[in-house]
């Protein structure tokens, strides 16, 4: 992992962070996010970490709720 940064958690929280990893001959964006009760992992291929972080970000809101 290379250029891995703090990325926004969003409005759940926690952690969030982002960076770069070498898959055979091409860049795969990898985010991922902690806080007390969650935590999740993307791959991107072909997207640069910016859309990756969004994506994420639209994903865990589908996907993680608080009561």
């Amino acid at each position: 992992m290379r250029d891995v940064h703090d990325v926004d958690a969003g409005p759940l929280g926690g952690t969030m962070r982002c960076g770069t990893t070498k898959v055979d001959d091409s860049d795969l964006s990898v985010c991922g996010w902690a806080d007390n009760g969650s935590l999740g992992v993307a791959l991107f291929s072909g997207r640069n970490v910016a859309d990756s972080a969004k994506s994420l970000l639209e994903l865990r809101s589908a996907v993680e709720h608080r009561s």
